[in-house]
C-alpha cells in the first residue's frame, strides 16, 4: 500500500480499503478500490492513461484539497473537489513515457479533509524503445493513430496480435476507455499464430484530438501485460 503511515494507521486504511467501500464510517473518508496500476510493457515517446476511483466512504463530504503529480510526465486533469457521502469521482492518470527506458515508476499524491498523511497513487510502466519485439506478444502497430491522413479519422483500424512463443496465450482486455472507443481482441494465440484486433472509435470520438491507450494481458505460464497507446491527430494545413 502506497501510504506512509504507522501499523494502527495501516490497519485504519485497510479497513476504509476492504469495508469502507460499502459501509460509510463517521467523518469524511476516502476509499480507492485499487491504489497501484500496471501498463506493463510500453513504448517510449507516446502517452497511456488510467483511471483511478475516488470514493466517498464516510458520513460526511469528502473534500479533495490537492492532487500533485510526482513530475511533468504525469498529468492529473482533476475538476470535482466536493464528493458527497456515497458518490464516487474519477482520477485519470496520463503519463508521457518521454524517454524513460526499462522499469518506471510515478506517483500522484492525493490531500484530502481525513485528518491523515497524503494518500499516494502509483503507476508503474516497463518501457522500450522498440516494442513490436517483447515476447511472447509482438503488437503491429505498437501504437495506434486513428488519423487517416490528418484531417479525417479512420472510425476503425485493425491491428495484428503475433504468438512468438511455444505455448497457447490467452488475451483479455484489462483496461480500456469504453466511452471513447471499443477494443475486440481474439480470446487465444496459439503458438506462431498471428491474428487480429480491432479498435473502434465511438460515436462523437472522431472529430477532437485525444491520447489514450488500452492494457490487454497474455498469458501462458505467467501474465504479461501490453498497454497500445491511442491517439488521434489532426496536422494543421500544409503539413504532409
Amino acid at each position: 500500500m502506497m501510504r506512509l503511515v504507522g501499523h494502527s494507521r495501516l490497519a485504519l486504511v485497510g479497513v476504509i480499503l476492504l469495508v469502507g467501500l460499502s459501509t460509510a464510517v463517521a467523518g469524511p473518508q476516502v476509499g480507492f478500490p485499487e491504489t497501484i496500476y500496471d501498463f506493463g510493457h510500453t513504448p517510449r515517446a507516446s502517452k497511456v492513461s488510467h483511471t483511478f476511483w475516488l470514493k466517498s466512504v464516510g458520513d460526511d463530504t469528502l473534500e479533495v484539497r490537492s492532487v500533485r503529480p510526482g513530475c511533468g510526465c504525469t498529468k492529473v486533469p482533476f475538476e470535482d473537489s466536493l464528493i458527497a457521502p456515497g458518490d464516487s469521482t474519477r482520477l485519470e492518470i496520463i503519463f508521457t513515457t518521454l524517454n524513460f527506458i526499462s522499469h518506471t515508476t510515478k506517483e500522484v499524491r492525493i490531500t484530502v479533509n481525513d485528518g491523515l498523511p497524503d494518500w499516494r497513487l502509483a503507476i508503474k510502466a516497463n518501457i522500450h524503445k522498440i516494442t513490436d519485439t517483447v515476447p511472447p506478444l509482438i503488437i503491429d502497430p505498437p501504437a495506434i493513430e486513428m488519423s487517416a491522413d490528418g484531417r479525417t479519422a479512420r472510425t476503425r483500424k485493425p491491428f495484428a496480435l503475433t504468438n512468438t512463443s511455444s505455448d497457447t496465450l490467452r488475451l483479455s482486455l484489462i483496461d480500456s476507455v469504453p466511452d471513447w472507443f471499443e477494443v475486440k481482441l481474439p480470446e487465444n494465440l496459439a503458438p506462431g499464430e498471428i491474428a487480429g484486433g480491432v479498435i473502434t472509435l465511438m460515436p462523437g470520438h472522431a472529430e477532437t484530438e485525444f491520447a489514450r491507450s488500452f492494457t490487454l494481458e497474455a498469458t501462458s505460464l505467467r501474465p504479461e501485460r501490453y498497454t497500445i497507446p491511442v491517439k488521434l491527430t489532426f496536422w494543421a494545413a500544409g503539413q504532409p
